[in-house]
């Protein structure tokens, strides 16, 4: 699997930061997609 650094780099500024919330401290990647979210921004 080959990821673009850009994309992932963009994707982590989404993240949750040492959250509660654990399932908001990452970054998922499927397919041809890579999302995050800190749950207030999508």
């Amino acid at each position: 699997m080959k990821i673009n650094s850009q994309q992932l780099r963009a994707a982590m500024v989404c993240q949750g930061v040492k959250d509660v919330r654990y399932y908001l401290n990452g970054v998922h990647i499927k397919g041809n997609f890579i999302e995050a979210t800190d749950g207030h921004r999508a």
